[in-house]
Parts: C-alpha cells; structure tokens; sequence
C-alpha cells in the first residue's frame, strides 16, 4: 500500500487532501449544507479514489487489466459502486439521527452522475500517466 500511494503521488495526494477537507465539514456543522465543496467532491474523489484501488486490487491479483479500456470500465464500476454505498450510509444516518445529509433526489442523483463522469475521467487520465496498466507504451 505504501509503494502504491508513493508511486501514484498526485492521485493520493489529491485524494487525501479532499478527503480531509470534505470529511472536516461534519464537526462544523457544515456537512449537509450544499456547496461547491460537495460537488466537486463527488467528482474528485471517485476520479482519484477508484484508480488507486484498482491499481490496488490488481497488484493483489483480484482483477486483471489487459487493456485501456478494462482499467476505465472496472475503475468506473467500482467508483459508481462505492458512490451508491456512500449515498445508502447516507440515507441511513439521516433516518437513524434525524440529519439530512441528502438534500434531496435531486442532490444525490446529481451526486452519482458525478461519481461516474468522475470515475471514467479520472481513469482516462490515470491510463494517459500510467501506461503500465494498460499494457500500453
């Protein structure tokens, strides 16, 4: 995990840095309130995320990529399934606590179309850096 995250710097810093700031918002009080932070974490997050842990997954033999675009339609899978758990926790914390951490339908649909244009850019742009999950050079 350690070779992965300091072999992928940009991705991980990236990911961590909007993870912490994202993640900052609930003891502020500022979690379920819509803002730009938000939104762009449900791009971000799946864009930098899902690489990694498929990247992850294949240095552990769980998937293989045989090309380009097995590693986008496996990373977009994964981010879009990770997105769909996160908005069911969601749903559940607001129903057990009485929080509204989804505004609405329309705030968590927008939320997975973000997960899945995410997913599928930022494996776009992993497989342009990062040749070796492609098996392309």
């Amino acid at each position: 995990m350690k070779h992965l995250l300091s072999t992928h710097k940009l991705y991980a810093t990236i990911f961590i840095g909007v993870v912490i700031a994202s993640l900052g918002r609930i003891p502020l009080g500022t979690f379920n309130n819509a803002s730009p932070l938000d939104t762009f974490s449900h791009f971000i997050l799946p864009a930098t995320g899902a690489p990694l842990v498929v990247v992850y997954l294949a240095t552990r033999d769980v998937v293989r990529m045989h090309n380009r675009l097995a590693f986008v339609f496996i990373t977009v899978l994964l981010g879009t399934s990770v997105e769909a758990i996160w908005e069911i926790e969601e749903f559940i914390i607001d129903a057990l606590f009485t929080l509204q951490w989804q505004l609405g339908n329309t705030d968590t649909m927008i939320d997975v179309i973000l997960a899945v244009a995410g997913s599928a850019v930022g494996a776009i742009i992993f497989t342009k850096i990062y040749k070796e999950y492609t098996n392309e050079k």
